[in-house]
């Protein structure tokens, strides 16, 4: 499950290079389902900084928080 969720956030990662937001979001939110599924600290707090990265650029400054 690790991998996938690390794939995941690797789609995500490219996604938000390429300045697709709304990609990069779907990708990094089902990186952090995984992550919460896996129960893994510190990969979820890769995950949620991630997608919150994403909030505050979409300009949703509240959830990206």
């Amino acid at each position: 499950m690790q991998d996938i969720k690390n794939s995941y956030q690797s789609m995500g990662e490219y996604y938000k290079y390429k300045n697709d937001l709304q990609k990069a979001k779907e990708y990094f939110e089902k990186s952090l389902l995984i992550a919460q599924q896996i129960n893994i600290v510190y990969e979820i707090e890769s995950a949620a900084d991630l997608l919150s990265q994403v909030y505050s650029d979409l300009g949703f400054l509240p959830k990206g928080l």
